[in-house]
């Protein structure tokens, strides 16, 4: 079964109507102001989530398969939550800083600036090894070719290219390959 996901960003917490959802993963703020989202699920009531941000500046939301299931990125935070009743399924991250749905694997790519993650509903596919010391950037997603490339970042400010097998996570290339440390 398919569900239509709708929702609306908030610019901040509504004044009336029911308290929202309080979400962190550190149980920590709950009396903050947050991501703030109102979600109007088929057949149910409108709810809203006030998710508690985590160190970065990157916040979005996705759907996640033809399920009741949603990914939320506060800040950096990530969270899986089932829209029908407002239950947070998991919670994951702080320093994500990149996400982009594959929809023909029905997957999810992730990065926090030091490697890269794929997602497929709520269960990680693989994670590689570290690609950058702190900063990724030019990510290229290619089916046909079966790789995903993009360019490491290293304190002598250069950018070390990497590839990675979309199929097994295995990475060539990046800032520790690139250089020798012996």
């Amino acid at each position: 079964m398919t569900s239509t996901l709708k929702y609306q960003i908030l610019a901040g917490l509504p004044g009336e109507g029911p308290l929202p959802l309080q979400f962190s993963a550190t149980g920590q703020g709950h009396h903050s102001e947050g991501f703030v989202i109102r979600f109007s699920p088929e057949a149910k009531p409108s709810w809203v989530g006030n998710f508690q941000p985590g160190f970065c500046r990157f916040s979005c939301v996705l759907t996640l398969g033809s399920t009741f299931h949603v990914m939320i990125v506060a800040g950096g935070q990530g969270y899986i939550v089932d829209i029908r009743s407002g239950v947070l399924l998991k919670h994951f991250g702080g320093d994500i800083e990149y996400l982009v749905s594959i929809p023909e694997l029905d997957s999810i790519l992730v990065s926090n600036g030091v490697w890269l993650r794929l997602v497929k509903g709520e269960a990680e596919v693989w994670c590689s090894e570290r690609l950058s010391l702190d900063g990724i950037r030019n990510i290229r997603i290619s089916l046909a070719d079966g790789i995903i490339t993009g360019e490491g970042w290293y304190v002598d400010d250069c950018w070390y290219p990497f590839k990675v097998c979309i199929s097994s996570g295995e990475a060539t290339g990046g800032v520790f390959e690139s250089l020798d440390f012996s």
